[in-house]
């Protein structure tokens, strides 16, 4: 069983990322570091902003995606 990733090994994680590179975190994983509660995902779109990384929710979990350094980073 692989052991539960904690905020600063995401954040070292997103910042070693190449633009282009993705790192998918599972479901478990993004609730325990980010919350369910109803501000949870701004958290989550802040967090992805601060590291140029763009998200996209997929089955299994939370893809960050490092942004080119052209590229803007989406708001919602």
């Amino acid at each position: 069983m692989l052991r539960p990733m904690t905020l600063p090994e995401l954040e070292s994680k997103l910042d070693r990322l190449s633009p282009g590179d993705r790192w998918e975190i599972n479901q478990a994983d993004y609730l325990r570091v980010f919350g369910a509660n109803d501000v949870a995902r701004a958290r989550l779109e802040n967090f992805a902003r601060g590291h140029r990384c763009g998200i996209a929710v997929t089955q299994s979990g939370i893809e960050f995606r490092k942004l080119h350094a052209d590229q803007v980073v989406p708001i919602r």
